[in-house]
């Protein structure tokens, strides 16, 4: 076997520039990996799973709020009101969730203010069920809106039901033709006595 020690320039060069001919892999979007400059915490890497998984989380047990903080900051407003039923113990004491729901308040009911004696979350709740009533108010009106104009358009199509509409051009030659045809407008509806135009007597 010859060594590569052996190899001429000519060799040496050409293996070489075909490892720089080699492409590199390119990828889009932002990576999940989290880059740490120490060793991480056992704990650290626990708080990263869950906020990973923040809407599957059920019941804590007894862990306080001060540590699921990070965890619960990552939760949607359902999110957080289902971790909370489970685990009231979030709810109470010194440090609790009501930070969390001042926040979401703030995003989405900016010009909302509480009411005497009213949480974060209780306010959260009542300003998202007026919400939801006055979209159901909105959708009950247009339905009805929508409902008077095919009323209203039904009517104007049976407003003259019995008036002779304009024949195409082909059936009114015919109708010229034969004797047949009625002016357009006439009313078709038999009076009695009446004489029908296009008919002798």
């Amino acid at each position: 076997i010859e060594s590569r020690h052996n190899q001429s320039e000519e060799e040496t060069l050409d293996m070489l520039m075909g490892q720089r001919k080699i492409r590199t892999a390119v990828y889009s979007g932002k990576k999940r990996e989290r880059k740490y400059n120490t060793v991480p915490r056992l704990m650290d890497l626990c708080i990263f799973k869950l906020q990973e998984h923040v809407d599957d989380i059920d019941e804590v047990g007894d862990l306080d709020y001060d540590i699921l903080e990070p965890v619960l900051e990552r939760a949607s407003p359902k999110t957080l009101m289902h971790i909370e039923n489970l685990n009231e113990h979030l709810m109470i004491g010194r440090n609790n969730t009501s930070k969390l729901w001042e926040k979401h308040c703030q995003k989405e009911f900016k010009m909302k203010k509480r009411e005497d004696m009213e949480s974060w979350r209780e306010m959260y709740e009542r300003c998202t069920q007026e919400r939801e009533r006055k979209l159901e108010q909105l959708k009950g009106s247009l339905k009805q809106n929508y409902k008077a104009e095919e009323n209203s358009r039904r009517q104007t199509k049976l407003a003259y039901p019995d008036m002779v509409a304009k024949p195409p051009r082909e059936v009114a030659k015919r109708q010229e033709r034969n004797g047949t045809g009625l002016p357009v407008g006439h009313n078709m509806k038999v009076v009695p006595g009446a004489a029908i135009p296009g008919r002798a007597r």
